[in-house]
């Protein structure tokens, strides 16, 4: 990324212009790496376990205590998070992921999502604990500004996603006999995606939505709205 490159040059990091080969396959002289990283692999090696590896960080743990840090994660913990900032900050005018962590608003927004909404229902793999991981997730992982994530990229298949990262919170308070009419950020989501799907900004600039195979059906489903309606459903039918 040339602007990382930028960085280091002026850092007085040398030789870092990147190496093609003879088959034009490109070899970087540096990479951008995140601070906080997790590895769970299932504890099943038949020809030996690579004990080393627990230095650099991995954790080994039987295959249900993988699958449920998966589920933490996409469920609760990052993606759902990641998700939020992804649709709010296409209507917002964002370009990086990481610059939309100094707005109050958003960072209220995703914080409610998963400390107060998520983390009550969340399926915790006991191995590691998912108000920590939430922590370093707000705290650490998505605020680098090293990590070109970008809200466009992210908004990729959102249709496919709020299921999977919100549809599970709601199961959860129903199979906990909890009331989901106290759930109030999660709504807000569902809201903001029919909102992208306008494909116009908050500033009323029209913006190219990231592809998603629903988008043309969520669009004709809401051509009779505009920016700025405030009548009834039923009026429109």
């Amino acid at each position: 990324i040339p602007a990382k490159e930028a960085i280091l040059k002026a850092d007085g990091v040398e030789e870092l212009e990147p190496v093609v080969t003879s088959k034009n396959t490109w070899v970087a002289p540096f990479v951008n790496a995140e601070e906080t990283e997790y590895l769970v692999i299932e504890d099943a090696f038949p020809n030996g376990k690579p004990e080393a590896l627990t230095k650099g960080g991995l954790l080994f743990t039987e295959r249900e205590t993988v699958d449920k840090v998966e589920k933490m994660k996409v469920c609760t913990c990052l993606n759902p998070l990641h998700t939020v900032l992804a649709v709010f900050g296409c209507l917002l005018g964002y370009n990086l992921i990481a610059n939309e962590m100094k707005d109050e608003d958003l960072v209220k927004l995703v914080k409610e999502i998963g400390y107060v909404e998520g983390l009550p229902v969340v399926v915790n793999p006991g191995i590691i604990d998912p108000k920590a991981f939430i922590d370093q997730v707000l705290n650490v992982r998505i605020p680098n500004p090293f990590m070109p994530d970008t809200p466009q990229r992210i908004a990729t298949d959102t249709s496919q996603k709020l299921g999977i990262r919100f549809g599970e919170t709601i199961k959860a308070y129903i199979a906990k006999g909890m009331d989901i009419k106290k759930l109030r950020y999660i709504p807000v989501v569902f809201a903001g995606w029919l909102r992208y799907c306008l494909a116009i900004d908050d500033e009323g600039n029209a913006f190219t939505p990231s592809s998603d195979p629903l988008l043309a059906y969520a669009q004709e489903e809401l051509k009779a709205f505009s920016l700025g309606y405030e009548g009834s459903f039923e009026s429109l039918k």
